[in-house]
């Protein structure tokens, strides 16, 4: 997962927070089985990874421009993940601590798979 894509599941999760009337349509988009608020959040605080025309129907179902999907970023919004650790003064170095947890997850989640084969 990169920053961008936790940026976008950020900018979703709060878009359905502000308006709940668009879960249905977000969730669609996601192709998501379930149009449940839970669902749809677990998958925003991994992080989204969209096709490009996947981008186009999530700006028409959040009624935002395609673009601010691509170029979104809040300094905010990974203070509900690293709670413990309190705000970075430097957005880029908490992006790195992210980006190497995600790789961990990553590297566990190959190992178990294998070990299932």
């Amino acid at each position: 997962m990169n920053n961008q894509s936790r940026s976008l599941g950020y900018l979703v999760r709060t878009a359905v927070q502000n308006n709940p009337n668009i879960l249905p349509d977000v969730c669609s988009v996601l192709n998501l089985s379930s149009d449940s608020k839970e669902t749809l959040f677990e998958a925003c605080d991994i992080g989204l990874i969209v096709t490009p025309d996947e981008y186009v129907l999530l700006a028409q179902a959040l009624a935002i421009d395609p673009d601010k999907l691509l170029t979104y970023e809040n300094s905010d919004q990974y203070s509900k993940l690293i709670h413990c650790r309190g705000s970075f003064s430097n957005q880029s170095d908490c992006d790195k601590i992210l980006d190497l947890i995600d790789s961990y997850i990553e590297l566990v989640e190959e190992s178990s798979a294998h070990k299932a084969c």
